[in-house]
């Protein structure tokens, strides 16, 4: 997915512009990506995005740029691999750095149309991981499991596909928690039990000197 040295290059600028470790002073006009703008829009809707700001300086709008001559430089591939692989990483790009109440459900949006325009696309496997994990996220553990079975089944020998797997592992994992007060006090606390994927939890209760302790 990155054939050429400006592919390389562009990403390893990507990579720092985007790193949370160069946010700094904000100056009064600065740059905001906004979840209604075309970061997460069709591609050539976001390649052809011109973002006003004065804000030249953003390392956000940088890397907005940097996507955008990617997509535009890939856009002819004759393999599109290249071009795919940076169409969804603007996308996962935008829902890292966007902001508004709309993002959540534009970025699934776009994953979904993503998904489904590029189903011949072993990368299309990726962004159902992507849209299973952000479903998951949300505590939706039957449409989560739903979409990461369609991504392992698509191209089930896949990074995408392996992560789809290991996505369903997690939501069919066993798994059990209690929690409770660490000092108790008139009133008694309560004793929490969370569960997944299981129908009955046994406990026993055991007695402790607290002079031994």
């Amino acid at each position: 997915y990155r054939p050429t040295l400006f592919d390389f290059l562009a990403h390893n600028a990507i990579d720092f512009y985007a790193s949370g470790a160069q946010a700094g002073n904000r100056q009064q006009d600065a740059f905001d990506l906004a979840a209604e703008s075309p970061v997460f829009g069709s591609t050539p809707d976001f390649i052809n995005w011109n973002p006003e700001t004065s804000d030249e300086s953003s390392l956000t709008l940088r890397a907005i740029k940097l996507y955008q001559q990617l997509l535009a430089f890939h856009q002819a591939d004759a393999e599109q691999s290249a071009f795919l692989d940076n169409d969804l990483a603007r996308l996962r790009f935008g829902h890292n750095k966007a902001f508004g109440e709309e993002k959540t459900s534009r970025y699934k949006a776009a994953l979904v149309r993503f998904a489904d325009q590029h189903a011949d696309s072993v990368i299309s496997a990726r962004a159902l991981h992507q849209l299973g994990t952000v479903i998951q996220g949300e505590g939706d553990f039957v449409k989560a499991h739903e979409i990461a079975t369609t991504g392992m089944n698509r191209f089930p020998e896949s990074v995408g596909g392996r992560s789809c797997f290991n996505l369903i592992q997690y939501i069919e994992a066993r798994h059990s928690r209690v929690t409770t007060e660490r000092v108790w006090n008139d009133p008694r606390p309560t004793i929490n039990v969370y569960y997944r994927n299981v129908t009955k939890i046994y406990f026993r209760l055991v007695p402790y000197r607290f002079d031994d302790y």
